[in-house]
């Protein structure tokens, strides 16, 4: 029996560590207004059009930084806030239109807004790693103020499950002893 128990606690620590992989893929998505997807929240963040993010099939699909999908205005910056720290991010992105302005790019945050990681678009459909970076809990897409339509097709992050408090853990082997204990006055 105790070695049940040891079992199914060792099992349920290692589920608490163990993270999953999600993927939104926009370009295969009905067309409508985003706003919160699992752990993401979506917005148009910057200057220009008000409202939220749409999905539209035009162009190849995807979210657009305009409420009116693929036609203007548009809004400068399109953004995610993940409810928490996610790393293994993956995204595939179009700056459509993009002239070479230096603010053009995507920046990733932690969950004090410090910024971890940044970098330039390549014109036309890219997919971007960002892998190398864990704590992300927002991200930005920056088309520059220069009033161009950009989508984002595709994301992928993983999110990692709650690890238990120090306490918690102390608490499961506290019962485990207690049952071990039991166990033994029994026999």
């Amino acid at each position: 029996m105790l070695k049940k128990l040891a079992f199914v606690a060792v099992g349920l620590l290692l589920a608490c560590r163990l993270a999953s992989a999600t993927v939104i893929d926009f370009a295969s998505m009905p067309d409508g207004p985003v706003t919160t997807i699992g752990i993401t929240t979506w917005s148009l963040a910057g200057a220009g059009e008000t409202g939220q993010p749409v999905v539209a099939s035009g162009f190849g699909g995807g979210l657009w930084n305009s409420s009116d999908g693929v036609f203007y205005p548009t809004n400068d910056l399109l953004r995610v806030d993940f409810s928490q720290a996610v790393s293994g991010v993956n995204f595939t992105y179009n700056p459509q239109g993009l002239n070479g302005d230096p603010s053009q790019g995507w920046y990733a945050y932690d969950n004090t807004l410090t910024l971890i990681a940044s970098g330039s678009f390549i014109d036309g459909l890219n997919s971007y790693d960002l892998s190398a970076y864990s704590g992300i809990t927002r991200i930005d897409w920056d088309n520059g103020q220069n009033d161009w339509l950009s989508n984002l097709t595709r994301i992928e992050f993983t999110e990692s499950s709650r690890v238990p408090e120090p306490a918690s853990l102390a608490l499961l082997g506290l019962g485990l002893a207690g049952l071990g204990f039991c166990r033994r006055k029994k026999v």
